[in-house]
């Protein structure tokens, strides 16, 4: 699940961005996801010394 953008307004928080369509916000998750996971898998070149 991706969860659009939305401002506090009050006591409530409003849409920033809303796909009208499943298939926009399909392909907008589906950005995310792909994303996330390229990310996931490269190494990672942080070390920590202890």
């Amino acid at each position: 699940f991706v969860a659009m953008p939305s401002k506090r307004v009050g006591d409530t928080f409003k849409d920033v961005a809303h796909p009208l369509l499943a298939a926009t916000r399909k392909k907008i998750s589906d950005a995310i996801f792909d994303k996330y996971r390229e990310i996931g898998e490269s190494p990672t070149t942080e070390t920590t010394s202890e």
